[in-house]
């Protein structure tokens, strides 16, 4: 046993516990993957974090509308970061627009990996062969091609 992991079974913690957030709202600890990260930069600005990767120490939120909005009314991100801050007024959209941002980017990553498809008859394909877990289309697509989609390989009579 380790030193670092006596500590911890002192502590009454375990390995996990290192890879838990705190939600400075809901105050309940859960995996980075659900949580969002701010940053306040050096103007004093909170600035979503979305790929994890910006200095500074990390105020975690739950990823939910309410959650953000209840720390901006309680001026939780300054208790937070021990100072006052500016929070944007397009806060909201700055992380929506960010996340559309990177799913783009990791579907293009998994379609140059192979793992993904365009294309309705190659999607098609992928389906038949039950190679499909997901599947994503726009939200203006015509139902009814959408239903052919899912539908599986059509038969021919001939």
């Amino acid at each position: 046993m380790t030193h670092e992991s006596k500590q911890d079974a002192a502590n009454g913690s375990t390995p996990e516990d290192k890879h838990l957030r705190r939600c400075i709202v809901t105050r309940h600890s859960q995996k980075r993957e659900k949580m969002l990260r701010f940053v306040v930069s050096d103007a004093g600005v909170v600035t979503p974090d979305l790929a994890g990767r910006l200095p500074g120490r990390g105020i975690w939120l739950s990823a939910r509308r309410d959650v953000l909005e209840t720390a901006r009314a309680r001026h939780l991100f300054s208790k937070a970061a021990q100072r006052s801050v500016t929070i944007p007024d397009d806060l909201y959209e700055r992380i929506v627009i960010g996340l559309e941002m990177r799913v783009v980017q990791v579907l293009g990553l998994a379609r140059r990996a192979g793992q993904a498809r365009t294309g309705f008859v190659k999607c098609r394909e992928w389906i038949s062969s039950g190679h499909v877990g997901l599947v994503i289309h726009d939200e203006d697509a015509s139902p009814d091609e959408l239903r052919r989609l899912l539908s599986g390989p059509q038969r021919s009579l001939v």
